[in-house]
């Protein structure tokens, strides 16, 4: 509790804080998520905003989370060695399941959703899809036709 009422006071956790925190399981680990959480979640929501096809804030807050627990896993585990700030490393996983979610999306064919496109005619937009399709496959195929080892180094 002597955690929560000091940064309660001056509201910032130092590095060593919240790994110590995040590595136990009561109040302070529950305030330091909290404070993880609204420190990062603008960031991730203005990235995710700011991409081509921007989700809505509920999907920010899913990232977020998710990230959340993978760092605290990985602090539990005693697996992880930070050469940054915690908040910077899991800004770093957010990205990383951000960029996931879009890989899957565009793996899977699924047409997302782009608010942009919303004032076009659809016939522009899927045409658009496409072409961007088209080019992907095309990628593919070529790194298909590389040998394997230089295949292997650029995958």
């Amino acid at each position: 509790m002597l955690l929560i009422s000091r940064l309660n006071r001056t509201s910032q956790y130092s590095e060593k804080q919240v790994q110590e925190a995040l590595t136990q399981k009561g109040a302070d680990a529950s305030e330091v998520i909290r404070y993880l959480y609204r420190r990062v979640k603008p960031v991730i929501l203005s990235q995710v905003n700011q991409s081509r096809f921007p989700e809505p804030e509920e999907v920010c807050k899913d990232i977020v989370q998710d990230g959340l627990l993978i760092l605290i896993e990985k602090l539990r585990a005693g697996d992880l060695k930070l050469s940054s700030s915690v908040a910077s490393y899991l800004i770093g996983i957010c990205k990383h399941i951000w960029r996931q979610r879009q890989r899957d999306h565009f793996r899977s064919g699924e047409v997302p959703l782009d608010p942009e496109a919303m004032d076009q005619p659809t016939s522009d937009f899927i045409a658009r899809y496409l072409a961007e399709k088209d080019q992907r496959e095309g990628i593919r195929r070529l790194f298909g036709m590389l040998p394997e080892k230089c295949g292997s180094v650029l995958r």
